[in-house]
């Protein structure tokens, strides 16, 4: 049976509640940006409390970590009366249901990760799964929601290449690696360990190999990027054809390039906090793209 016109209005008016939550949830992934360059992870010392608190007396690092903390607690809150919406219609629930409940099992897994972020003392695995794990929730989000713009407009899925499919899931697998070391060169402090660019210092582009050592995590970091901005500027050229995927691809592109360049100012600024606050949200916006893309080349909603 055809779904009715008012659920077709109500999977639309969900899409478009995904979409506005992607934007808060790349704020909120900044704003721990931002705790961890104003040193204020350890601002409150306890969770869930702060102080023993539910509002403790505020200074400058203790706002920035608590209202990190805030937010990501409305999230939960929103995220599950989004889900009451959903899975209350079974034709809603069927197109969206198992969406929805990866994304509050990504949720739920963001907040414990949060609370062992303070327990383990800002832990290297703590910073960089809690870095991870947001952008994959958001990702999550972001599918859910163009999953019921797909279900409102009545969209088939659209054949894309073989040759797209295998470049839109090797970019999608680089840019994750790349979230991963960008965490630990953050939480080891290895983000001046090469100090110039493009070589790393004096006129060695590749001193040290190998992440246990901050020069080599940098080094990384840098020759992954590279290889992530090869991978989707071939993503791009093989989806051109693609009408549904090449717009998104070109636009994996840019963001790509212009994340580069916000990269190397990151270096030769020494870290300032806004490039790094930019950096952070570029990365967000560029997860969210190339979710957008593994969706055009994938997806296949059920009708």
């Amino acid at each position: 049976m055809a779904p009715d016109a008012a659920r077709l209005s109500r999977a639309a008016f969900l899409a478009r509640a995904c979409f506005v939550f992607n934007g808060f949830i790349v704020a909120n992934i900044v704003l721990g940006a931002l705790v961890r360059a104003h040193g204020a992870g350890l601002a409150c010392p306890d969770w869930p409390l702060c102080f023993g608190e539910v509002i403790p007396r505020f200074d400058f690092k203790i706002a920035w970590e608590v209202s990190h903390r805030y937010v990501g607690w409305a999230f939960g809150v929103a995220y599950s009366l989004l889900g009451a919406f959903v899975l209350r219609d079974a034709e809603l629930r069927r197109v969206a249901g198992l969406k929805w409940g990866l994304g509050f099992a990504l949720l739920a897994a963001q907040g414990l990760l949060g609370a062992l972020t303070v327990w383990q003392l800002l832990a290297s695995w703590t910073v960089t799964s809690h870095l991870l794990v947001g952008n994959a929730w958001n990702a999550a989000v972001l599918w859910l929601g163009l999953s019921l713009r797909a279900h409102a407009r009545g969209e088939r899925s659209s054949a894309a290449p073989r040759a797209a499919k295998i470049a839109v899931a090797l970019s999608a697998l680089f840019l994750l690696f790349q979230v991963a070391i960008g965490g630990l060169v953050s939480s080891r402090a290895a983000g001046l360990a090469c100090s110039r660019w493009p070589s790393c210092y004096g006129d060695e582009w590749f001193p040290v190999w190998g992440m246990a050592n901050p020069i080599g995590l940098h080094v990384h970091h840098r020759v992954n990027g590279y290889l992530l901005a090869a991978l989707i500027a071939w993503m791009a050229w093989v989806a051109r054809r693609t009408p549904k995927l090449a717009i998104r691809a070109r636009l994996a592109l840019a963001l790509v390039f212009v994340q580069m360049s916000v990269g190397i100012a990151n270096v030769l600024l020494e870290l300032r906090v806004e490039v790094t606050a930019l950096h952070t949200a570029l990365a967000a916006a560029l997860v969210l793209t190339l979710t957008s893309c593994a969706h055009a080349a994938f997806a296949k909603e059920p009708r």
